[in-house]
C-alpha cells in the first residue's frame, strides 16, 4: 500500500542545496581523512559532519564556535584552508536534454512515491523554468537545456528506508542504461517523503555526477501547482537545475550559481515570470505585489558569485534574453549563360600590288650626299656618281673563284648542256663597268 502524505506545511531547510558540501567532503576525504569524525557515516557524505556546518565550511575559521566538537578538524583549518568557489566558468556549461525520474521506494514501512499528477506538474513548471535559467546562465557560457515532456518512473527496494550518494549515482547509471540514454544528459531524481537521503531534505537537495550529471532534491507535499505558492518544491528544483547548467562537472572549475542569492548564504531571492517566460521582477516576498506565473531562484551575476551573500543588486535583476539573428530573404543569383556564338572574321580587302613610292623628297637626299658633292652640281652628275660607285662594288665571291658548273659531275647528262664560250663572254662583258663619257 503507497503511503501519500500531504503536507500542509514542511520546516524550511538549513541549507537548500548541499552540493558544495558534497564538494567539500570529498576534499577532505582525500586531503585530510584522519579528521572526519565519522568515516563512512551516511551523515555529511561519509564525513560525519553535519550537511549544515559542511556547506559553510570553505568560509569558516578555525576558531569557530560550531567547529568546537571537531577539533581535529579545526586544527587542519588553522593552516589548510578549502577551495573555494570562484566567479568565472572555466569548464563548459551543460548542453543536453533534463529528464525527470519519479522514485518509488519500497521499504519496511511502506511504498513511497510522489503521485503523477505532481510529477507532471514538476514536469511542467521544470519546462517553463529552463528557459529564463538559460538565459541568466548564457553570462557564464554557452550552454543549451531541453525537457524531456514525460518522467521516467524507477522503483528501489530501500528495506531500511535510508540511502547514501553512493546509492543515488548506482540509480543514476542504471536509468541512464535501461533507458539507453546519452552522455550528455541529465537525470533530475525526486525523493518523496518517507524515507530519508541524508542530505535530502523537503524543498533542498545537490547536485552530483556519476556517468552523467544528476540531481535528486525532496519534495515532501502533494498537490502541487506552477505557482508554487505554499513554497515546497519550486525553488529546490530551480536552484539546482541552475547549479547544473552551470557546473556539471561537479568540480572546483565553475561557481556555484544560486548559494549566493539563496539560503545557504543569507536571505533569499526570487525572480517572477509570466506564462511566456517573461521577467516580471524580483523579491522576496511571496506571493508579490503582482500577478505571475511561476518564479524560480535569482541566479547570481558574475561579480557577486564568489560572495556569500552576494549583494541584492546581483541577485535581483532580468536575465539577458539572446538577439534574434536576422536571416535576410535569400535572393537567386542570375548566372550568365555562356553561348558559343558564331565567329565571323573581319573582311579584309584583297592586297594588291602597288608601285612603291619613297616617302621622301630627292632634295632631302641630295643634301645628305657625301662630303665630295659639292652644292651647285647638276642633278644628274650627282646620280652619275652615285651610280658609278654603284658599279664598282661587288660581288663577295668573285668570278674566278666560281666552280664551273659545265665541268661538275653531271656535266655528261642530257638534260645538262654545256655553257657555250659566246654566252660566257656576254656574260662577262655585263660585269664589267662601263665608260662615263664626257
Amino acid at each position: 500500500m503507497s503511503k501519500r502524505k500531504r503536507s500542509a506545511t514542511v520546516a524550511a531547510p538549513e541549507v537548500r542545496c548541499a552540493t558544495r558540501a558534497l564538494k567539500n567532503a570529498r576534499h577532505l576525504r582525500i586531503a585530510a581523512p584522519h579528521v572526519l569524525p565519522g568515516p563512512g557515516s551516511v551523515e555529511g557524505f561519509g564525513t560525519g559532519i553535519p550537511v549544515s556546518i559542511l556547506a559553510r565550511l570553505h568560509h569558516m575559521a578555525a576558531d569557530d564556535p560550531e567547529l568546537r566538537s571537531y577539533k581535529q578538524l579545526a586544527e587542519h583549518l588553522k593552516s589548510n584552508r578549502l577551495p573555494t568557489p570562484g566567479s568565472h566558468a572555466r569548464d563548459p556549461l551543460f548542453s543536453g536534454t533534463i529528464h525527470l525520474v519519479q522514485l518509488t521506494f519500497t521499504t519496511n514501512a511502506g511504498t513511497f512515491v510522489l503521485p503523477d499528477a505532481d510529477m507532471n506538474t514538476i514536469v511542467q513548471y521544470t519546462q517553463h523554468a529552463v528557459v529564463p535559467i538559460s538565459e541568466y546562465a548564457t553570462q557564464y557560457g554557452p550552454n543549451s537545456v531541453a525537457v524531456s515532456p514525460t518522467f521516467i518512473r524507477f522503483t528501489v527496494n530501500l528495506p531500511s528506508g535510508s540511502y547514501a550518494d553512493s546509492d543515488v549515482q548506482t540509480w543514476v547509471n542504471d536509468i541512464v542504461s535501461a533507458n539507453n540514454l546519452p552522455s550528455n544528459c541529465c537525470i533530475a531524481l525526486v525523493s518523496p517523503q518517507g524515507v530519508s537521503g541524508g542530505s535530502v531534505g523537503g524543498n533542498s537537495g545537490y547536485h552530483g555526477k556519476a556517468s552523467v550529471v544528476y540531481t535528486i532534491f525532496g519534495v515532501f507535499s502533494t498537490g502541487l501547482t506552477l505557482q508554487d505558492l505554499p513554497d515546497v518544491y519550486a525553488m529546490v528544483v530551480s536552484h539546482e537545475i541552475a547549479e547544473l547548467v552551470v557546473d556539471p562537472n561537479v568540480d572546483n572549475n565553475n561557481p556555484e550559481v544560486c548559494d549566493p542569492c539563496d539560503i545557504n548564504c543569507g536571505p533569499l531571492h526570487r525572480c517572477y515570470f509570466d506564462v511566456n517566460n517573461h521577467y516580471l521582477g524580483s523579491t522576496q516576498a511571496l506571493p508579490p505585489a503582482y500577478s505571475f506565473s511561476y518564479y524560480i531562484c535569482a541566479v547570481v551575476k558574475e561579480a557577486g558569485a564568489s560572495s556569500c551573500p552576494a549583494p541584492g543588486a546581483d541577485c535581483d535583476y532580468a536575465p539577458a534574453v539572446p538577439k534574434k539573428i536576422e536571416f535576410k530573404e535569400h535572393k537567386e543569383v542570375k548566372v550568365e549563360k555562356n553561348e558559343i556564338k558564331e565567329y565571323k572574321a573581319e573582311k579584309t580587302e584583297p592586297w594588291e600590288h602597288k608601285q612603291y613610292k619613297p616617302e621622301f623628297d630627292i632634295k632631302e637626299l641630295v643634301a645628305e650626299l657625301p662630303w665630295w658633292v659639292h652644292p651647285g652640281d647638276p642633278i644628274e652628275q650627282h646620280l652619275v656618281q652615285i651610280e658609278a660607285s654603284l658599279e664598282k662594288l661587288t660581288h663577295f665571291i668573285g668570278a674566278e673563284m666560281r666552280p664551273d658548273l659545265g665541268r661538275g659531275a653531271l656535266g655528261q647528262e642530257p638534260d645538262v648542256k654545256p655553257r657555250s664560250r659566246s654566252t660566257a663572254r656576254r656574260r662577262t662583258a655585263a660585269r664589267k663597268p662601263r665608260s662615263t663619257g664626257g
